[in-house]
């Protein structure tokens, strides 16, 4: 098994109770990552390069990511804790950079989905 796994997320496989249920799931998206790989099964057929459409795909993966932090730090806000406070803090200022980023990549989105395409001969 890689050491990044790439076809399901931490912040998902987490979430399996059943013991082996997440180390199961992780050996199976290496493989659907690795047939995937090997067929040259990249998603749908596209003009567009490969490495923008895993960028705009990275750019979800983010937002979710990011709502998701934006919930733990409401939640360490209502600590008396001190440390979690602070940590809230810092996670909603990254949020926040984060957020701006993203923004930028969508807006790059947006501006090559305007171009005119250039048609094949």
């Amino acid at each position: 098994m890689s050491d990044l796994q790439l076809a399901f997320r931490e912040a998902f496989v987490w979430r399996l109770g059943q013991p082996g249920a997440a180390g199961t799931l992780r050996v199976f998206g290496d493989l659907l990552f690795d047939l995937l790989n090997e067929s040259g099964q990249w998603g749908p057929a596209s003009d567009e390069d490969s490495m923008v459409r895993e960028l705009r795909a990275h750019t979800r993966d983010l937002e979710h990511t990011l709502r998701d932090l934006e919930r733990v730090a409401e939640h360490l806000h209502e600590s008396d804790d001190q440390e979690e406070t602070a940590l809230a803090d810092r996670i909603g200022g990254w949020v926040g950079r984060i957020s701006l980023v993203l923004l930028d990549m969508k807006r790059n989105f947006e501006c090559r989905e305007e171009e005119p395409k250039e048609s094949k001969p």
